[in-house]
């Protein structure tokens, strides 16, 4: 049908040309112009279809062998006794629930990082607020009864919440010890 159409558009293009009074010469360049449009364009056509039809089959292949492998692990699971079939309905359970936890912590911990970082921001465009914070944690530092030289080696750093945290598991040792 599209064809047809085409050859029609192309057909009614040459009879305007020729009412024109344009040169036959003209009109067969033209006309070899479009042919050569539409058999380039055809054959795009026809590679995204057999694109398509390659990745059709690519998908029904994955889907086979995704079938193939879950009916192994039932065949599988058929074979375990009704204690190991329970422990396993556990574990998976035990499973999920981590793995919701563990998205959980990591929410909680990107959006920790993110108020870090605002933080930080603020400090460093507020300089009274970061010698406050600066002595705070100088204090706190001291207080935990860290050796000189780590106190002295975190005063020479970049003062930054961060490097509060590079210290901090050193004085939590060091606290516990």
């Amino acid at each position: 049908m599209r064809k047809l159409q085409g050859d029609l558009a192309d057909y009614n293009l040459i009879v305007d040309k020729s009412r024109t009074k344009t040169d036959p010469q003209e009109i067969a360049l033209v006309y070899q112009q479009l042919k050569a449009r539409n058999d380039a364009e055809r054959r795009r056509v026809d590679e995204v279809f057999s694109e398509r039809h390659e990745k059709e089959q690519d998908i029904k292949q994955v889907e086979h062998d995704i079938a193939q492998v879950q009916s192994v692990a039932e065949e599988k699971l058929n074979m375990l006794s009704q204690q190991q079939r329970m422990d396993y309905a556990q574990l998976q359970d035990d499973y999920s629930r981590l793995e919701a936890d563990i998205q959980q912590k990591q929410t909680t911990y990107d959006n920790l990082c993110r108020q870090v970082a605002k933080y930080e921001q603020e400090l460093h465009q507020e300089p009274n607020k970061q010698r406050s914070a600066l002595h705070i944690y100088s204090r706190t530092l001291s207080f935990m009864g860290l050796p000189l030289g780590l106190v002295v080696a975190w005063a020479q750093k970049p003062k930054t919440a961060s490097c509060f945290f590079q210290v901090w598991p050193l004085a939590r040792f060091h606290c516990a010890s």
